[in-house]
């Protein structure tokens, strides 16, 4: 059984232009800011100098990455949910049709004790 993606147009659309507007942006940014700056952590002191684009590029990558580790099990979990309910869908379209039961028989019920 193959099932297929529904999605809205509009809504593709709209994500998809968000998605280059951000690449825009970061371009742009990225772009403007050359300069070398000093880079330093806590424990370690100064690092030393990298353009101040390619930390920018280096912290989206990471947040991109982050966020997909965190969506990740959801998306998983969810896929999981939707091929059990496809296997249940078919075994119970592979059944065959219980009997109908006449309409003119009325149930009977026993005697009361």
């Amino acid at each position: 059984m193959t099932t297929t993606r529904t999605r809205s147009r509009p809504l593709k659309t709209i994500r998809l232009s968000l998605g280059a507007l951000v690449i825009l942006a970061l371009a742009i940014f990225l772009l403007s800011n050359r300069a070398p700056v000093m880079v330093a952590f806590f424990p370690f002191g100064t690092m030393g100098t990298v353009a101040l684009g390619a930390i920018v590029l280096i912290a989206f990558g990471l947040g991109v990455l982050l966020g997909m580790l965190i969506h990740l099990p959801r998306r998983m979990r969810a896929q999981r949910r939707a091929k059990r309910a496809e296997r249940q869908l078919a075994a119970l379209q592979a059944q065959p049709p219980a009997p109908a039961a006449p309409a003119d028989e009325t149930l009977s019920l026993p005697p009361a004790a």
